[in-house]
């Protein structure tokens, strides 16, 4: 019973992020919001829900959705676009970035489900052959179109806070110094599953898309990427 509960979930949320995904698609057709910057995709979307901030999608997987932030932290992680209760919830922010800003890393969290949606997908990355057909994540701002070249992926977890021998990933959120940058890029990439060939440089944004693995307890798989257009 608790299985077809589940997998019931996932079909509605599917439904509910294609019909989103379509009012996305024609809204292209809309001009521009100059005076809002908003580009046309976006405008039917943010006039139905306020909290949504960009677009995350990675071509030739199922993660394609908004991104959302609320001033409750964490208020997406159970709800859908119309802030209805969803087991799924929706990929969100929980820090008040200032998305133009060059120096910070965004960090965008999403559920790892076991039936592929929201950010189950990000695991596929821990294989080099699926990261070299897979190299771009296209991250919006609700008034610019942004490309990201992935630069690491790899495992980690949620640490004890006395256990300070340990990178923890998540304390390098938002706008970092230069010496804050340059340790997380060099940490990531000692972490990563393979070298991608590709590293980033002190004023090159940095996304940071994170979900739950299941290697250990409270595990983390994130994959990093840097700002390209």
């Amino acid at each position: 019973i608790y299985l077809f509960h589940y997998y019931r979930q996932a079909g509605q949320t599917e439904k509910n992020i294609e019909q989103l995904v379509n009012i996305k698609e024609e809204g292209k057709k809309l001009p521009k919001d100059e005076e809002n910057n908003i580009l046309g995709q976006y405008q039917k979307l943010y006039e139905r829900n306020g909290d949504m901030v960009g677009w995350v999608d990675i071509e030739g997987t199922k993660i394609n959705y908004p991104v959302m932030k609320s001033k409750e932290e964490q208020y997406y992680l159970h709800r859908n676009f119309d802030k209805e209760y969803d087991v799924n919830g929706l990929p969100f922010i929980d820090v008040n970035y200032d998305l133009d800003d060059r120096s910070s890393n965004i960090m965008i969290y999403g559920h790892h489900m076991k039936s592929g949606i929201m950010f189950a997908g990000l695991l596929d990355y821990d294989t080099v052959d699926f990261y070299d057909s897979h190299k771009l994540i296209h991250f919006d701002t609700l008034g610019e179109e942004r490309t990201y070249k992935v630069i690491a992926a790899f495992y980690s977890q949620i640490y004890r806070t006395d256990e300070r021998q340990y990178f923890k990933f998540y304390q390098y959120a938002g706008a970092l110094s230069a010496n804050e940058y340059e340790t997380y890029v060099k940490s990531i990439q000692s972490l990563s599953c393979y070298d991608t060939g590709t590293t980033a440089v002190y004023g090159e944004q940095l996304l940071t898309l994170v979900t739950c693995s299941y290697h250990v307890d409270e595990g983390r798989f994130v994959v990093v990427a840097k700002r390209i257009q």
